[in-house]
């Protein structure tokens, strides 16, 4: 039997350590990633940004790597399970070195702080992990601790290796994170009634907001002005990550012909199904006139919420897959603060530590006071037709229900994995095993389906792109817009591909690894096939790169 003999049973124990080391390890050093995933005692902690602490960080990841090096003769005769985590954790070692070492986010990158410091407390507004008053104290807590993080990420940035890029997108955000708070902690004072509470909130909200304001400042006026770093980490690197982060096995140019050839094929679905819609127009043009067919403003919250309903309906109907007992979904309209950053819809899961297993989606309704012509756009974002597509994808059988089932894991290392190879490539695989079972009926709700596959397939063409072959952001904001995307939408997009190698591929390349799995399975199972066990089977893996969801299925 696997790993049965003392030397296996031994090194699955010194396996067992250094798992629990990295956890601490990363906790400590990330008290905000901790509380994300539902461990409530890490709520009110930011964490140490001072230069010795990223210095700290790497020394202690080296000395891990070096003894899970150490054990990869090992490994061969472990079970399954404790391959699977072996093999994750070491990638997840990497990946937090090379950020460190060979990327030095942290001397590149504002986002570094900004993200800890200000939209990690972006779930407190709304998930109810914790009451309005531990929520209220842990927040006020950050905001006392925000200054000293913006004060460290000046004291570590080197201007002149950040991209110019980078810049105005931590800008923008900084001067976001001053409004998320103010209207978040009004919103959640409401509903606190200890004065001692709220007058400390009153105390630390604005010395935060001063802080935020200088910090942007700061970026704007001497930042800026030097930035002269590259955003594109070239292709060896990119490879890389495709090897070691995904487990891939096809490289920058693999991945590029595959992302042209899928533009393609889709395109081409696209103008085949337009035609059965508005005969004489192309599919771009259909799309933009369904961006009229949207919801009334009164409407939005109740379609999104009947549309969560009978997609939940049409999984069970089907068998398509199994639901956990304690699994529920809230609907939700998104809060006053969060409506920059959400400018539609969006999904908040429980963290796999959380009790209460309960999965948030956002909707974010028309806004009342503004002008008639925002009105108007953020409505042509809610279009009915497109409405289908967005509620199986972000709930059932979509996020909530994948991210549900890792949660309910029993390895601890693999509740801290997030692969969105498999998270993104589920989701988006759900869109189009739906559509094929007949829930996208209308052909005009499948055009959006397709619409949205084809700037996945755009994703995948920038992502080599930007990173491996000199393409500019401005020339990938204009091949957004040519795949479907407005003008603004499209920059949004661009911003982030700059600063995420690899995750843009992310969901189109998972559609397919799993769908290839899939088709294996089929053929192992013959006749026993169904889609029920295949699901079942493959969400219990966990939130691991599709590679390792093979290796836990089939065991080679």
């Amino acid at each position: 039997m696997p790993g049965s003999g003392d030397g296996g049973i031994m090194s699955l124990h010194a396996f067992d350590a250094l798992g629990g080391e990295y956890e601490r390890m990363l906790f400590a050093y990330h008290p905000t990633l901790a509380a994300e995933l539902g461990l409530h005692e890490y709520l009110g902690e930011l964490g140490d940004f001072h230069l010795e602490a990223f210095e700290s960080e790497a020394r202690e990841l080296r000395g891990l790597l070096r003894r899970w090096e150490a054990l990869a003769g090992e490994v061969e005769n472990w079970p399954v399970d404790q391959r699977i985590d072996y093999a994750w954790l070491g990638a997840g070692l990497r990946d937090r070195l090379r950020d460190i070492e060979r990327f030095a986010l942290y001397r590149r990158n504002p986002l570094v702080y900004l993200e800890p410091a200000v939209f990690s407390s972006f779930p407190f507004f709304v998930r109810p992990y914790a009451s309005a008053t531990g929520r209220l104290r842990a927040l006020v807590s950050r905001l006392e601790q925000l200054p000293a993080v913006l004060d460290a990420a000046q004291a570590n940035l080197l201007p002149p290796q950040v991209p110019p890029e980078w810049v105005k997108s931590a800008a923008q955000m900084a001067e976001g994170g001053a409004l998320l708070y103010r209207q978040g902690i009004a919103g959640l004072a409401a509903e606190v009634d200890d004065a001692a509470l709220l007058a400390s909130a009153d105390a630390a909200l604005p010395i935060a907001e001063q802080s935020l304001r200088a910090f942007t400042a700061y970026l704007t006026d001497e930042v800026q002005p030097a930035a002269q770093g590259a955003f594109a980490i070239g292709e060896a690197a990119f490879n890389e990550l495709l090897r070691e982060r995904h487990f891939l096995d096809i490289d920058a140019a693999e991945l590029l012909a595959i992302g042209e050839r899928l533009y393609a094929e889709t395109e081409a679905e696209m103008e085949t199904v337009a035609a059965t819609v508005m005969p004489g127009l192309t599919a771009s043009e259909i799309v933009a006139a369904l961006n009229q067919e949207h919801l009334a403003a009164e409407e939005v919250l109740a379609v999104y919420t009947a549309e969560m309903e009978r997609a939940r309906q049409f999984v069970f109907d089907n068998h398509l897959v199994g639901l956990p007992a304690e699994e529920r979904l809230i609907i939700e309209p998104t809060p006053a603060g969060m409506r920059p950053l959400t400018p539609y819809a969006a999904y908040i899961p429980p963290g796999p530590f959380e009790a209460d297993q309960v999965g948030i989606f956002l909707v974010t309704t028309v806004d009342p006071q503004a002008p008639a012509e925002i009105q108007a756009q953020q409505l042509q974002g809610h279009s009915r037709w497109k409405v289908p597509t967005v509620a199986l994808h972000e709930g059932l059988p979509g996020h909530h229900l994948q991210l549900t089932w890792s949660n309910h894991n029993p390895s601890r290392l693999r509740k801290l994995a997030y692969s969105t190879l498999f998270v993104e490539g589920w989701a988006f695989y759900c869109e189009q095993l739906l559509d094929d079972l007949g829930y996208l009926a209308h052909p005009k709700a499948r055009l959006y389906r397709l619409a949205g596959q084809l700037w996945r397939a755009m994703r995948i063409i920038l992502d080599v792109s930007l990173h491996t072959r000199g393409m500019s952001p401005a020339r990938a904001a204009e091949l957004l817009q040519q795949a479907g995307l407005d003008a603004a939408g499209a920059a949004v997009e661009v911003q982030r591909y700059l600063m995420m190698p690899t995750q843009p591929m992310s969901y189109l390349i998972g559609k397919l690894e799993i769908l290839k799995i899939m088709a294996e399975y089929q053929e192992r199972e013959g006749n026993d096939f169904t889609l029920r066990k295949f699901h079942d089977t493959l969400l219990a893996a966990g939130s691991i790169p599709t590679a390792l969801v093979r290796l836990s299925i089939f065991g080679e």
